[in-house]
C-alpha cells in the first residue's frame, strides 16, 4: 500500500519562485528522502521509485526544479492582487548555479515537516545539482547523504 501523497509549493528563499511537488508519507517522519530531477525532467515524469519507501518514519518528497520542461513559467511571488507574477523558466533558461536555491528551499519544507535526516537523491542531471549544492556554503547540516542515479543518462 503506497503511503498519503499530498501536492505541494516550495518557495526559493532567494528569488521567490514557487515550485510544485509531491510528498508521501507522514509529517513528523524523522527520515527525508528529497528526489532531484535531471534537466527538462520533472517531478511528475515518473520517477516515482521512491515512494514506496514513505511510512510513518520515512517522508519523499519531489519537487520541480526550475530547469523543469525546456521551456516553462514559473510563479515568482510578487506584490500583485493575486500575490505572483509569472517568470520565464526551464532548461532553455536555467542557470545551474541557482539550483543551490531550490533544493535549500526543498531542505526547507522538509525540516518543517520533522525531517532531521534528509538524503538528496539526484537522478541524471539532478546529480551535479545534488553534488554542487553538497559543495557550497549553503549546505544544510541536516542533509545526510546523497544518492546518485544515472549520473551520466
Amino acid at each position: 500500500m503506497m503511503a498519503v501523497m499530498e501536492l505541494v509549493k516550495l518557495i526559493t528563499p532567494r528569488d521567490r519562485y514557487m515550485l510544485d511537488g509531491l510528498v508521501y508519507g507522514s509529517a513528523g517522519a524523522q527520515r527525508g528522502y528529497i528526489f532531484i530531477h535531471g534537466l527538462e525532467s520533472s517531478a511528475f515524469s515518473g520517477h516515482q521509485v521512491l515512494a514506496p519507501l514513505a511510512g510513518p518514519d520515512t517522508q519523499v518528497l519531489y519537487f520541480n526544479n526550475r530547469g523543469h520542461d525546456t521551456l516553462t513559467g514559473i510563479k515568482q511571488v510578487a506584490d500583485t492582487a493575486k500575490g505572483y507574477t509569472w517568470a520565464v523558466g526551464g532548461a532553455a533558461q536555467e542557470v545551474f548555479t541557482d539550483c543551490t536555491d531550490d533544493i535549500t528551499s526543498a531542505v526547507t519544507f522538509m525540516k518543517s515537516r520533522g525531517a532531521r535526516e534528509i538524503v538528496l537523491v539526484g537522478h541524471s542531471t539532478g546529480c551535479q545539482k545534488a553534488i554542487y549544492t553538497m559543495s557550497q556554503s549553503v549546505a544544510d547540516a541536516a542533509v545526510t547523504g546523497v544518492v546518485l542515479l544515472l549520473p551520466n543518462e
